[in-house]
């Protein structure tokens, strides 16, 4: 059997962006990339964990639903 788990961190992220105005700093955001921000836990929300059972289908032809 397969499972899949997912972790849901509740993080908050950020990044300075240096620019001369608005507009080249919107463009510059739009190049950024996840690796470019600061992480730091959010402290209003909670961590979980979440998992389903993956099933193959040819396995049980005669599944019901």
């Amino acid at each position: 059997m397969k499972y899949s788990f997912r972790k849901y961190c509740n993080l908050i992220g950020f990044i300075d962006i240096e620019a001369e105005n608005d507009k080249e700093a919107l463009k510059k955001f739009n190049k950024t990339s996840i690796s470019d921000y600061k992480w730091k836990a959010n402290p209003t929300r909670t961590d979980r964990t979440t998992y389903e059972v993956l099933v193959d289908d040819s396995i049980n032809t005669n599944r019901e639903e």
